[in-house]
């Protein structure tokens, strides 16, 4: 490497590429001009020269690196910069020492008090150094270093006496205002001790590494240094990693966090009311009452814990029947046993209570005042629990709803299609719900949805925020949750899918809410035309409505 190269650094550039461009000036070829003109060259990565870089320097000398700051490696080899080297380097000390990237060329070159353009270069702290690489010049006086010492490439002159500064706590006063290293030549710039051992610790010599047998704790000089050298290290730590992108980065962290949090809370409750479907749970629904008195108590999936599965399912299947012998189940003992069987479940009824439940469970549900809380489960609840149906009868490889017992909806309802006072409307309806059951089934495979995806579908389900009958305090409430879940759907796809797909298949699953709002309505004609055509019990009062299911299905 040539002798005679100086640089002004203007800028601190942290990732260094191998042949990067660097500007490299050459004199002019006017003799007359004391000025120099600038070529641009490539220049390998392992030719690095490093010096003292600080705020204070930098002022001091007017942005330039002298000459007798700079560290070159002579008659090193040129991979003695390797990327393996580099990454073996020691990084104890804390100071803003940078190296300087440097041309190969070995022209001569104007001296730095003739120079005045100001090219751009590559820097990097000479504490990334490999260290198996002794170094020549001491970045404390400028002579020549005879090693590392405190840290630093220094000479054995430098080192002691700023060991026994350090010891004997010894305290110097400047008579130039500590400007001796600025405007002193290299010869005298020692005589000042003062400066000289300011510039000790301006160039990161570690008091630490001090090797005594004194009691370091109370030397007030010792304590002094190793405060600025803590100080210096979080300006470091700013300039490797800009306040800006550290935040961002610290905030993408913690949303992803938050988005784990939530998909688990999520898994976790889903797994309550797998349990609960499952469980020995099995109310009269004459007694639950109406949505107002399920919303005034408190959630029922805390049972799910403490009760056991449903013995003896899956249920028989329903009992056959012949049209010519009855016209009703009441008229058949065997079928009327099989409907009053202590393990069988009123699906409908019984999965909109525990949806009902399932929504009371949500932070931003309390949020609400009463009446939005009502407005918003009488909306949301059949769309759930179809959400929920679907997707366990997806996950056992059905075409349609399969309820935990292993009935279907399809077979409770066909021996209606044969009552005597069915009319032809009233079959019609039937013909209609046993579509509506395979729909929301079908979408589900057609997206192949995981566990985690379904959780954050339902969740967002639920967040219907454009219901009109909410107060805007609710509305935007609820809106803000709805979003909150939408982002953790986003986040997962992207995590899972990539860029490339990720964006689509969230759209794609977020078009299975459009599947449910569609189907939801067709269940609510279907019942209220099976209400409407209800049959008459002679010699019998008619039978109560279920308050529950009435309150969701006249939404």
């Amino acid at each position: 490497m040539a002798d005679n190269r100086y640089f002004r650094a203007s800028k601190i550039e942290r990732n260094l590429m191998e042949n990067e461009k660097f500007d490299e000036y050459s004199p002019s070829s006017s003799t007359s001009s004391p000025y120099t003109t600038w070529t641009q060259m490539e220049v390998p990565l392992q030719n690095v020269v490093y010096c003292d870089f600080t705020n204070e320097f930098l002022g001091a000398s007017n942005g330039y690196f002298q000459g007798d700051f700079m560290q070159r490696f002579e008659g090193t080899p040129s991979n003695s910069m390797s990327p393996e080297s580099q990454h073996n380097m020691s990084s104890s000390s804390t100071s803003t020492h940078l190296a300087i990237q440097a041309g190969s060329n070995g022209s001569n070159r104007s001296s730095p008090d003739q120079i005045d353009m100001k090219p751009e270069i590559t820097l990097m702290a000479f504490n990334q150094l490999p260290k198996n690489v002794c170094p020549t010049i001491c970045v404390v006086c400028g002579d020549t270093a005879a090693g590392y010492h405190y840290d630093v490439p220094s000479c054995n002159g430098c080192k002691t006496f700023f060991r026994r500064t350090v010891l004997d706590q010894r305290k110097f006063t400047c008579k130039k205002g500590g400007k001796c290293f600025e405007i002193l030549p290299k010869e005298k710039r020692c005589s000042c001790r003062a400066c000289r051992f300011a510039r000790c610790v301006q160039v990161g010599m570690n008091p630490m590494a001090i090797q005594t047998d004194k009691d370091l704790k109370g030397n007030e000089m010792f304590k002094t240094i190793v405060n600025k050298r803590k100080i210096s290290k979080e300006i470091v730590e700013e300039i490797e990693e800009p306040p800006a992108n550290a935040q961002l980065l610290m905030e993408l962290r913690l949303k992803e966090n938050a988005f784990d949090r939530m998909v688990d809370s999520l898994m976790y409750l889903e797994i309550k009311v797998d349990k609960l479907r499952s469980s020995t749970y099995n109310p009269r629904p004459f007694e639950i009452g109406s949505l107002r008195d399920v919303l005034s108590k408190h959630s029922a999936l805390s049972l799910a814990e403490r009760l056991d599965p449903m013995p003896n399912w899956p249920l028989p299947p329903i009992p056959a029947h012949n049209p010519a012998e009855f016209c009703s189940p009441c008229q058949n003992p065997v079928r009327k046993a099989w409907m009053k069987s202590p393990n069988r479940k009123m699906w409908l009824f019984f999965d909109l209570l525990v949806t009902v439940e399932y929504a009371k469970t949500f932070d931003f549900y309390y949020q609400l005042d009463t009446q939005d809380q009502f407005t918003l489960v009488r909306y949301v609840s059949l769309m759930c629990m179809q959400a929920t149906q679907s997707f366990y009868s997806y996950i056992i490889n059905a075409d349609t709803i399969v309820h935990p017992d292993g009935t279907k909806p399809q077979d409770m309802w066909k021996w209606r299609k044969l009552h005597e006072g069915h009319d032809k409307t009233h079959n019609e309806c039937f013909a209609a719900r046993e579509g509506l059951f395979e729909e929301n089934v079908k979408q589900l495979k057609l997206n192949r949805i995981c566990r985690e995806e379904y959780v954050l579908l339902k969740a967002i389900t639920l967040c219907n925020s454009a219901i009109g009958d909410l107060s805007e305090h609710g509305s935007k409430i609820i809106e803000q949750a709805r979003v909150k879940y939408a982002e953790a759907l986003f986040s997962l796809e992207m995590a899972n899918y990539g860029p490339a797909t990720g964006p689509l298949r969230f759209q794609s699953i977020l078009a299975s809410i459009e599947v449910l709002i569609r189907n939801a309505k067709k269940h609510r004609n279907v019942h209220l035309i099976a209400m409407l055509n209800k049959p008459h019990r002679e010699g019998k009062p008619p039978r109560p409505a279920i308050a529950l299911i009435d309150d969701i299905m006249d939404a």
